[in-house]
């Protein structure tokens, strides 16, 4: 997927997870799924949600938003990856 650029907007988040939209190219484009993060367990698992869900575009998001979340305490509102 080299050359796609996908971005991930906070929709919820709460004690057990996050969850974010995930958009192909443009970040006010068709969602291309949900992406769950779980927080309530030892390790942050993940998922993704909708008939166009793709987990390779959730993929490639979910490092960064966990990394911040180590780095920064807090999840962050927009994650973006190219």
């Amino acid at each position: 997927m080299s050359g796609v650029l996908v971005y991930a907007d906070k929709i919820d988040e709460n004690a057990a997870e996050v969850r974010y939209e995930v958009r192909r190219d443009r970040p006010d484009g068709d969602v291309d799924g949900v992406l769950v993060i779980e927080t309530a367990g030892p390790r942050n698992a993940w998922h993704v949600e909708g008939p166009d869900a793709s987990s390779a575009l959730a993929g490639l998001v979910v490092g960064r938003a966990v990394r911040h979340r180590g780095e920064q305490g807090a999840w962050p509102d927009r994650v973006a990856q190219q």
